[in-house]
């Protein structure tokens, strides 16, 4: 061989050494990401799970308290203290509602927003702009800023002269 070839051939066998242990460290780096992202899934999981079961662990007391006043329907003479005990357990619900965030849409007065409104009802009113919700049907609820909820309105329209 010459002396040309040879430093080729080690540059070469270098070159070639060099690709392995890249090959090697990008297949080390590739199982290092795979491991990570399954490990935050896991952690996602588990945050979702843990999210759940605090509300879960609230709703099961309201769920207790409304299954033993629905068995004392037969016993109950007095319609008060049944009345009395679904107001208790109408506000243990209300309050699982606002420590979780979730907020009742203020909607009457405001303008129809056909995209986080559902109007049920129109009625030509003097009194209010046209579309414009003048009635609140059934609530409608947020979280943060997701609808959970659709609020059902009933939207004022102008009178047309003519009708």
């Amino acid at each position: 061989m010459s002396s040309e070839e040879q430093p080729i051939e080690e540059r070469i066998k270098k070159l070639e050494e060099e690709n392995s242990e890249l090959r090697e460290r990008l297949l080390y780096l590739q199982a290092e990401i795979e491991n990570m992202r399954k490990l935050m899934e896991r952690e996602m999981e588990r945050a979702r799970l843990g999210a759940v079961e605090k509300v879960m662990r609230r709703f099961i007391t309201i769920y207790e308290d409304l299954r033993r006043a629905v068995e004392s329907l037969p016993s109950t003479d007095n319609p008060f203290v049944l009345a009395d005990g679904l107001r208790l357990i109408l506000r243990q619900v209300e309050s699982l509602l606002e420590s979780e965030g979730v907020k009742r849409m203020e909607v009457v007065g405001k303008p129809f927003d056909p995209f986080m409104y559902e109007a049920v009802a129109f009625e030509e009113r003097e009194d209010a702009e046209d579309g414009v919700v003048v009635e609140e049907i059934e609530p409608g609820y947020m979280l943060a800023d997701r609808l959970l909820k659709t609020p059902k309105v009933k939207v004022a329209r102008k009178r047309r002269d003519g009708t």
